[in-house]
């Protein structure tokens, strides 16, 4: 098989899919193409004048917004998923989509016998803090790994950018999964001026946990840690992804004006970019939010986390660096904002 470029694996899709999206689309007012042809929702670049510029070894669309030491950690955590597909001719194919993990409980513990010294402290300390395991939950975008019409899913892959860029093969008890109507769901209700803001979909799907300590995915850098339950979502928190593209972009994937320099906004591929921007408007209920964040098609499944700079609410500042959801596709046509849905 061979990876495909987005752009050229959503043409293949679209064409098969339009009729049997033809109802939805007309009750969600949603396009039918997206994300590297599985069912998705068009990326939007929200703002062309954030260019990316290094900040340690990723690179950051507003140096303002994050500092060296999130930019730092976060790095480390960005991950491209890379999802196989068998087609009814026996072939297979396969896309590209972001993965994160969240951190469940410890499964190493620290020694007893450090020595106190405090230039040792330090030294065994920043060691212990890259050995230390935890429980590792993989977090996704469901639409990553349901099938189509025309191709079943068959398994994932996961790439990590931290070195020594590792991939491992990832379980998802949803991978396979056919979408019915009784999945659609309403995000913001109708009003006198919007049709009811739907998708079709939770959005997010979680894969088996990784519990092995031998397993490298278990390294605490490797993993988010997620806010506390009960964590309100409001307009105007700083938020961030960390992506990881193993892959070539139009201007079409980002939604962008053609001639648009992507490279300047978007960075290079085989790179990690943290791309930033605020909540802009959280659902009622809580269950997902709109955000300014710019992205393009293969953004999706990313981990949305808490920017440490410029945040002005207190309890916000007490969970800078945690996750708190994951982003899924654009919003609606009328609406310049992307959408994540809350973890």
């Amino acid at each position: 098989h061979k990876s495909k470029p987005l752009s050229r694996s959503r043409r293949i899709v679209v064409t098969a899919k339009r009729k049997t999206m033809e109802a939805r689309k007309k009750r969600t007012s949603f396009s039918a193409t997206g994300h590297h042809g599985k069912r998705a929702r068009n990326e939007k670049l929200i703002n062309a004048g954030r260019h990316v510029k290094p900040l340690g070894p990723a690179w950051v669309d507003d140096t303002g917004a994050i500092t060296q030491s999130l930019a730092n950690a976060v790095f480390h955590r960005a991950m491209c998923l890379e999802t196989f597909y068998s087609t009814p001719n026996g072939s297979e194919e396969s896309y590209y989509g972001q993965m994160g993990l969240i951190r469940g409980e410890r499964l190493t513990s620290s020694p007893d016998n450090l020595d106190r010294s405090e230039a040792k402290r330090q030294k065994r300390s920043a060691a212990l803090a890259l050995s230390s395991c935890f429980r590792a939950t993989p977090h996704t975008a469901l639409h990553n790994v349901i099938n189509e019409e025309d191709e079943t899913y068959d398994r994932a892959t996961v790439h990590c950018a931290s070195p020594p860029m590792k991939s491992s093969t990832i379980k998802f008890a949803e991978g396979g999964r056919e979408l019915t109507e009784d999945d659609l769901i309403e995000i913001f209700p109708a009003t006198e001026e919007d049709e009811a803001f739907m998708w079709e979909s939770r959005d997010v799907t979680i894969g088996n946990v990784i519990a092995d300590p031998n397993h490298f995915l278990t390294k605490k850098p490797l993993s988010y840690e997620k806010v506390p339950d009960g964590f309100e979502l409001r307009a105007g928190q700083k938020i961030g992804i960390a992506v990881y593209r193993m892959f070539d972009i139009t201007a079409e994937d980002a939604g962008a004006a053609e001639g648009e320099d992507l490279t300047k906004i978007y960075g290079k591929k085989n790179i990690v970019c943290i791309y930033t921007g605020e909540i802009t408007e959280p659902s009622s209920k809580g269950l997902a939010f709109q955000h300014s964040i710019n992205t393009f098609c293969g953004c999706s499944g990313a981990i949305v986390f808490l920017l440490d700079k410029n945040q002005s609410d207190d309890e916000v500042k007490r969970h800078v660096g945690k996750a708190i959801g994951v982003h899924v596709g654009g919003a609606p046509e009328g609406h310049l904002t992307n959408v994540a849905f809350k973890i």
